[in-house]
C-alpha cells in the first residue's frame, strides 16, 4: 500500500490511514510520503494520537514486514508513528526512512533511536535503515 503526501499533522488524514491500516491486517509492505508537518497543528493532534486506546495502530499487524517513509521530517507525530510500528508488527523486517532534505541527518538518527530504544520491539528481527540525501 502507498500513501502519498500524507500530513501528520492532519487528524483528518492521520485517521483516514489509520482505519485503511486497521482494514488491512495482510498488509506485507506500507510506503509512506510525508508531507511537511505543520507545528501549530500538530499539538493537537498529538494529544488526540498519544492516548493509547488511540494509537496509530492498536492493533497487532502480523504481517506488515517493511515500511518505508520518504520525506521524514522528524516531528513528534512521525516519531509516534514509529514508535507504534516498532510495538505492533511482529513481522517487520525493516522501517526505511529517508528524510526530507531539509533535514539534519545525524542528529535526526539520534534523536530517533533514542526515542525508539525505549519502546518494546514486537518482532526480533526488525532493522531501522537510514537514508541520506
Amino acid at each position: 500500500m502507498e500513501l502519498h503526501n500524507l500530513s501528520f499533522s492532519s487528524e483528518e488524514q492521520i485517521a483516514t490511514a489509520m482505519t485503511l491500516l486497521q482494514k488491512s491486517p495482510n498488509l506485507c509492505e506500507l510506503r509512506i510520503g510525508a508531507a511537511m508537518a505543520w507545528s501549530q497543528f500538530e499539538e493537537d493532534t498529538m494529544k488526540h494520537l498519544e492516548d493509547p486506546d488511540r494509537y496509530f495502530i492498536n492493533q497487532d499487524m502480523k504481517k506488515l514486514r517493511t515500511v518505508k517513509i520518504d520525506g521524514f521530517n522528524g516531528s513528534k507525530l512521525e516519531v509516534l508513528f514509529m514508535k507504534s510500528v516498532f510495538s505492533k508488527c511482529h513481522a517487520l523486517e525493516r522501517l526505511v526512512i529517508h528524510p526530507a532534505c531539509r533535514i539534519t541527518y545525524a542528529l535526526m538518527a539520534m534523536n530517533i533511536l533514542r526515542e525508539l530504544m525505549c519502546v518494546p520491539c514486537a518482532s526480533p528481527n526488525a532493522q531501522l535503515v537510514f537514508l541520506e540525501h
